[in-house]
């Protein structure tokens, strides 16, 4: 019987076994210092800016950018540094509404349609949001929309609910556990004056009137009469924010996309999303001189099941087809800038987006 005489063959040919192993260590170290210095506190975002387009699917943002420059992929939070595409399902429906869709970003908790912030289904308590974490880090918070305060994209970031149509349950929650420093809305739900001057609220009924932008003289709550432009308030927002050093959580919303596609109006849709580009466009160039930020535009849902069918040149509308007056599946684009941007990349849902922004401010690991 022959015996055939095993040879190892090395890689690297005149290095000796014990130098291997002793590279394989050094990198293996390298890597690890490098995994530690990425992770250092200089590294995470201190302010978040989330925009969400409500009902603002795919087609929407495409009908938009040929609407403004006739072609794709041309509004300001396109060309951000990341982009992916998420899902959006409900807990007990593939359909989601705004109640759901909202709480999934806002908690990273799939529940039922009409649902806000708590856990149904389940026991029915309440998630912690968001906002209401960074408050508790010493941050300052906002919400923003163009539609009023107690409508369900807003509430889910500050209230707890079971049902959306609860307004009153959903302002006492502003009022009385979450108190974000900053609403901003049109009128809608009737508030009492008095009950909002008691609870410590600068109100403001006119953008003429607000105030010079000083968290010092307390929280502010506006209700126009007027649908303002989203750049103005979320220029105010920022410079009344900007003051805490511990940073802020700001959410954003444009509200009427929504409101428009389930019209089929689609002047005003896209109105509506070129409001959006507008102010995330700002907060980009105003993020520029606050390396610290992170922002992100996405969508709760889709709405009107829209398919363009030919573009027809700037300023002229494309010619459109509409399927449904609800909302879709069909899952919405999530876009990033900033600092930690680059998280965005293994998003699949929407309830990724709540882990994305925990992930991207918290120096220290859950």
């Amino acid at each position: 019987m022959s015996h055939t005489k095993k040879r190892v063959i090395s890689l690297y040919p005149g290095i000796r076994n014990f130098q291997i192993i002793t590279i394989i260590v050094i990198l293996t170290f390298t890597g690890f210092i490098g995994l530690f210095l990425a992770k250092t506190p200089e590294a995470y975002a201190k302010n978040i800016i989330l925009f969400i387009g409500d009902g603002m699917g795919p087609e929407q943002v495409r009908a938009a950018g040929y609407y403004r420059h006739n072609h794709p992929n041309s509004l300001s939070f396109e060309r951000f540094s990341f982009r992916t595409t998420i899902a959006t399902d409900a807990a007990d429906n593939p359909v989601t509404d705004s109640a759901a869709g909202a709480t999934a970003m806002a908690t990273g908790q799939r529940v039922n349609v009409g649902v806000l912030s708590q856990a149904i289904p389940g026991n029915g308590r309440d998630y912690e949001t968001i906002l209401e974490h960074m408050a508790k880090q010493g941050k300052m918070t906002g919400l923003i929309t163009t539609v009023p305060i107690s409508h369900a994209t807003p509430a889910a970031f500050a209230s707890h609910q079971p049902s959306r149509k609860n307004s009153a349950g959903i302002i006492q929650n502003y009022f009385e556990n979450s108190r974000p420093d900053l609403l901003m809305g049109v009128k809608g739900e009737e508030i009492p004056v008095q009950t909002i001057e008691k609870a410590g609220y600068t109100y403001i009924t006119s953008i003429d009137t607000l105030p010079e932008p000083d968290p010092n003289n307390g929280p502010i709550l506006a209700r126009f009469e007027e649908v303002p432009k989203l750049k103005d308030l979320t220029q105010f927002a920022l410079s009344y924010l900007q003051h805490d050093t511990n940073g802020f959580f700001l959410m954003i919303e444009a509200g009427r996309i929504d409101w428009a596609a389930h019209n089929h109006d689609t002047k005003k849709m896209i109105d509506a999303i070129l409001d959006l580009s507008d102010a995330a466009a700002y907060a980009k160039k105003w993020a520029k001189k606050h390396e610290k930020t992170l922002i992100l535009v996405t969508a709760d849902h889709e709405t009107g099941g829209l398919k363009i069918d030919r573009p027809k040149g700037i300023g002229t509308l494309p010619h459109v087809t509409w399927r449904t007056h609800g909302h879709t599946n069909t899952p919405v684009g999530l876009y990033a800038w900033g600092r930690q941007a680059g998280l965005i990349r293994s998003a699949n849902h929407l309830t990724d987006i709540y882990d994305i922004i925990r992930e991207s401010t918290d120096p220290i690991p859950r």
